[in-house]
Protein backbone atom coordinates (compact mmCIF):
# COMPACT_ATOMS: atom_id res chain seq x y z
CA UNK A 1 0.00 0.00 0.00
CA UNK A 2 1.58 3.19 -0.66
CA UNK A 3 2.83 5.42 1.66
CA UNK A 4 2.10 9.43 1.99
CA UNK A 5 5.08 10.39 3.68
CA UNK A 6 8.75 10.95 2.01
CA UNK A 7 10.62 9.47 4.67
CA UNK A 8 8.36 6.12 5.03
CA UNK A 9 8.92 5.89 1.34
CA UNK A 10 12.58 7.08 1.09
CA UNK A 11 12.78 4.11 3.72
CA UNK A 12 10.80 1.29 1.80
CA UNK A 13 12.58 2.31 -1.35
CA UNK A 14 15.74 2.22 0.49
CA UNK A 15 15.03 -0.90 2.05
CA UNK A 16 13.79 -2.52 -1.71
CA UNK A 17 16.99 -1.84 -2.82
CA UNK A 18 18.93 -3.19 0.21
CA UNK A 19 16.96 -6.57 -0.41
CA UNK A 20 17.45 -6.38 -4.06
CA UNK A 21 21.26 -5.93 -3.96
CA UNK A 22 22.64 -6.70 -0.66
CA UNK A 23 23.74 -3.42 0.19
CA UNK A 24 23.77 -2.32 3.77
CA UNK A 25 20.80 0.27 4.38
CA UNK A 26 22.85 2.59 6.00
CA UNK A 27 25.32 2.53 2.96
CA UNK A 28 22.35 3.15 0.45
CA UNK A 29 22.23 7.44 0.19
CA UNK A 30 19.53 9.30 -1.89
CA UNK A 31 22.13 11.02 -4.15
CA UNK A 32 23.26 7.51 -5.55
CA UNK A 33 22.77 6.24 -9.09
CA UNK A 34 20.71 3.03 -8.88
CA UNK A 35 22.87 1.28 -11.89
CA UNK A 36 26.18 3.45 -11.82
CA UNK A 37 26.56 3.69 -8.06
CA UNK A 38 25.07 0.73 -6.63
CA UNK A 39 25.80 -1.21 -9.56
CA UNK A 40 22.30 -2.59 -10.17
CA UNK A 41 22.05 -5.11 -13.26
CA UNK A 42 19.18 -5.38 -15.54
CA UNK A 43 17.77 -8.33 -13.46
CA UNK A 44 18.34 -6.50 -10.30
CA UNK A 45 16.49 -3.52 -11.53
CA UNK A 46 13.43 -5.76 -13.04
CA UNK A 47 13.35 -7.38 -9.00
CA UNK A 48 12.71 -4.24 -7.53
CA UNK A 49 10.49 -2.75 -10.00
CA UNK A 50 8.44 -5.78 -9.53
CA UNK A 51 8.72 -5.16 -5.61
CA UNK A 52 7.86 -1.57 -6.36
CA UNK A 53 4.43 -2.54 -8.12
CA UNK A 54 3.74 -4.98 -5.29
CA UNK A 55 3.93 -2.53 -2.74
CA UNK A 56 1.68 -0.63 -5.05
CA UNK A 57 3.82 2.17 -6.95
CA UNK A 58 4.63 1.69 -11.14
CA UNK A 59 7.75 3.28 -12.23
CA UNK A 60 7.50 4.19 -15.57
CA UNK A 61 10.32 2.07 -18.30
CA UNK A 62 10.66 5.73 -19.60
CA UNK A 63 11.73 6.95 -16.54
CA UNK A 64 14.11 4.19 -16.05
CA UNK A 65 17.73 5.91 -17.11
CA UNK A 66 21.30 4.65 -16.03
CA UNK A 67 21.53 7.83 -14.12
CA UNK A 68 18.46 7.48 -12.07
CA UNK A 69 18.79 8.23 -8.53
CA UNK A 70 17.71 6.92 -5.39
CA UNK A 71 15.62 10.37 -4.71
CA UNK A 72 15.05 10.68 -8.17
CA UNK A 73 12.88 6.99 -7.83
CA UNK A 74 11.28 8.00 -4.39
CA UNK A 75 10.11 11.30 -6.30
CA UNK A 76 8.69 9.16 -9.18
CA UNK A 77 7.10 7.23 -7.16
CA UNK A 78 5.23 9.80 -5.07
CA UNK A 79 4.02 11.34 -7.72
CA UNK A 80 2.24 7.68 -8.99
CA UNK A 81 1.23 7.71 -5.27
CA UNK A 82 -0.57 11.02 -5.92
CA UNK A 83 -2.36 9.68 -9.31
CA UNK A 84 -3.25 7.23 -7.48
CA UNK A 85 -4.82 8.80 -4.96
CA UNK A 86 -6.57 11.49 -7.28
CA UNK A 87 -8.06 8.63 -9.32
Amino acid sequence: MPVNNDEELLLKIRNQISGVTGWHLKKIDVNMRLIADLLMDSVEMIDLLMRLEEAGYVVPESRITTDLTVNELVQICHEQAGLQSAG
